[in-house]
């Protein structure tokens, strides 16, 4: 075990698995790094005000840390990967034999083969075996299923990145508007717009993602968890970046302006304050959206099963008196009797 990490990682992989035991190992180390560049980030942002913000003689620090930030990530890779080879060696892990963990969602029918390292299924014919040796018979499905149930959900998903593609340039027009008509405060308005609509995508998409992915049918939870990790972060990605400038302007016949402000409402040649605008109500929104929507969702799913449990003992109720008035009609029931 990596004597620099406190965890119990060795039960974690007892209990849980590999895969689960290296996922919270690298969280914990990523998050000891961070440390470092927070730390000098805050640094620098109270250095660059006291020089005077955007625009002053301290610029330069700015693409010094971006320097410094790249050797700092290629620090904790090379570092990353010395743990991740120790934490192998600990548990043993070269000498076992992978095996694929079936879903249990997995619809399948049952043959006689196997499945490759790619999870291609091998059918193995009676005929090609001796007398006494049987193929096992192996959880399979149609080969074309899986890859053509993905083409369908990407085409689906494709439609959520179009509108938000669509919704983010309609914010970049709202913050024209929102920033010439009230300075600083319209672009904290627009700023909160954004925040806001990145996290109900985000949340209606993540929803949209898992029901796909669990309806292309994978076999095993490792190429379940690549279709999952590849449809959220493409998504991630295209949806939490939609800070863009552009100097001039024209919708419906007007010709709007939108220069970099500081946070004091000057016009600067740096965009940077607006840009950690953005990042600041993003940070401080997220939670908080999230928090509700759970709650929300949450408080649906217990009127749900609140309501299913109501009609479950009205139709107990209606069923027993339904029962009590035909036994009624034979004669009285014995005061005990069941």
């Amino acid at each position: 075990m990596v004597r620099t990490d406190p965890l119990p990682l060795r039960h974690i992989e007892a209990y849980l698995g590999p895969e689960y035991a290296f996922y919270f190992a690298f969280l914990f180390r990523l998050t000891r790094a961070f440390w470092l560049p927070a730390t000098l980030g805050v640094v620098l942002f109270a250095v660059k005000q006291d020089f005077g913000g955007s625009g002053s003689d301290a610029d330069w620090l700015t693409p010094a840390y971006a320097l410094l930030l790249m050797v700092w990530a290629t620090a904790f890779v090379e570092t990353w990967k010395r743990s991740e080879n120790t934490l192998m060696l600990d548990w043993d892990l070269d000498a076992r034999l992978p095996r694929p963990h079936v879903r249990h969602e997995f619809e399948c029918e049952f043959r006689r083969g196997i499945h490759s390292q790619s999870d291609e299924f091998v059918g193995i014919a009676e005929e090609e075996l001796p007398a006494s040796a049987q193929a096992p018979l192996t959880e399979m499905t149609e080969a074309s299923l899986p890859r053509r149930r993905s083409c369908y959900s990407c085409a689906v998903l494709s439609l959520f990145l179009g509108a938000t593609i669509i919704g983010t340039l309609g914010l970049v027009v709202l913050r024209f508007i929102a920033t010439e008509l009230g300075g600083v405060g319209g672009t904290f308005d627009a700023a909160l717009a954004m925040a806001l609509f990145v996290e109900a995508m985000s949340y209606v998409y993540d929803k949209a993602a898992y029901m796909l992915t669990g309806w292309e049918n994978h076999r095993t939870y490792a190429t379940y968890r690549d279709s999952l990790i590849l449809k959220l972060f493409t998504y991630s990605f295209i949806n939490k970046t939609g800070f863009g400038k552009g100097r001039t302007a024209r919708l419906f016949g007007r010709s709007y302006v939108e220069p970099c402000l500081d946070w004091a409402g000057n016009e600067t040649d740096s965009c940077m304050d607006e840009l950690r605008t953005q990042v600041l109500v993003l940070i401080v929104c997220t939670p908080p959206s999230r928090s509700s929507a759970r709650s929300s969702y949450r408080g649906t799913q217990r009127a749900r099963r609140g309501r299913r449990r109501c009609n479950a003992r009205a139709r107990a109720d209606r069923a027993r008196r339904a029962q009590c008035g035909s036994c009624g009609s034979r004669g009285p029931r014995p005061p005990f009797a069941r």
